[in-house]
């Protein structure tokens, strides 16, 4: 599993494309990868996009259109469309056409494509998928005419932060889970999907309700499940002054120094093992980074935006 895993990581920043990349595909519109799926996953912005498009609620859409379960291996809340008997065809699907073609899942518009998303890069990056064969390849097309309006700022923004945060919950859940009591893990999964998924109103923005979601989601399990991080987008400045403001303000520090770390030394952070790190040399624990770098002004200036650095200045700056 392992030596799989890696061959994926290895084929995949092999491959990488950015957006102005291209590839050979053309869709022959066979309606082939609508049918026989019963792995078509959603993430929140899919869901909220779709909600939109159809002038119902992300609840409206998961109660007619969506199973719900707990990941095998996150734990954590999964969302995907339940497909329909007797060919196992998408429930937007009609005469083959999809009817939410404007604002389907991103999995579905970025086909024969993979999105990945990688802690540290700007934006998401783009693989073909290897062993496809439907569609021809008479056609040259970049990402971006590919995906269209799909690819905007926000689409970017989106996949990159609801990969962090996953992954942050994912962190904290590996280890733990075989601890935490069964009542909890069913409280933890249902707050988590309502926080995900739901609390959303589609005649508003969605970053910003992403952001107040997520930093709920921590703020409730943080006792429990002890981030060491927390992802540089979070909006801790929009909390009131106080002891969870300043703890959420070093784990944002802290996040970023990691970041910094790995990124000097030409490394992805899958790559350091945090108990051994490259060659005995690994980056500070939480502990050591709080008495060391980031009483430094100089250094936190340069790694923490404005905002935070005034914050950082109030909590920690050595009178």
């Amino acid at each position: 599993m392992a030596k799989d895993f890696r061959k994926d990581i290895d084929y995949m920043m092999s491959y990488k494309m950015g957006l102005d990349d291209t590839f050979q595909f053309r869709c022959k519109a066979c309606g082939k990868c609508c049918k026989n799926r019963e792995d078509v996953l959603l993430t929140p912005y899919d869901l909220f996009r779709i909600a939109r498009y159809l002038g119902r609620t992300p609840a409206e859409i998961v109660d007619k259109y969506c199973d719900t379960y707990a990941g095998p291996d996150s734990h954590l809340p999964v969302v995907r469309i339940k497909p329909v008997p007797p060919d196992n065809s998408c429930p937007f699907l009609r005469n083959k056409k999809c009817i939410i073609h404007q604002d389907k899942p991103m999995v579905c518009a970025v086909y024969p494509l993979a999105r990945i998303t990688q802690q540290g890069e700007p934006a998401p990056f783009y693989v073909l998928q290897p062993g496809k064969s439907c569609g021809g390849t008479d056609r040259t097309v970049t990402v971006r005419q590919w995906l269209g309006h799909l690819c905007s700022e926000e689409g970017e923004q989106t996949g990159m932060m609801w990969g962090e945060l996953i992954a942050l919950f994912v962190r904290a859940l590996h280890f733990l889970w075989p601890q935490i009591p069964d009542e909890q893990k069913e409280s933890l999964c249902s707050s988590l999907f309502v926080f995900f998924y739901l609390n959303y109103d589609v005649k508003e923005s969605f970053v910003p309700q992403l952001k107040a979601n997520a930093m709920g989601a921590v703020i409730l399990w943080q006792k429990e499940l002890s981030f060491s991080e927390v992802p540089a987008w979070f909006p801790i400045e929009e909390l009131p002054k106080g002891e969870r403001q300043q703890h959420l303000l070093l784990l944002k520090a802290y996040g970023l120094y990691k970041r910094d770390w790995c990124a000097a030394r030409g490394l992805r952070p899958e790559q350091i093992d945090e108990e051994t790190g490259v060659d005995g040399n690994c980056y500070a624990c939480l502990e050591e980074f709080q008495d060391s770098e980031y009483r430094d002004a100089s250094y936190m200036e340069a790694l923490l935006g404005v905002e935070d650095f005034s914050l950082w200045k109030q909590y920690f700056q050595r009178k």
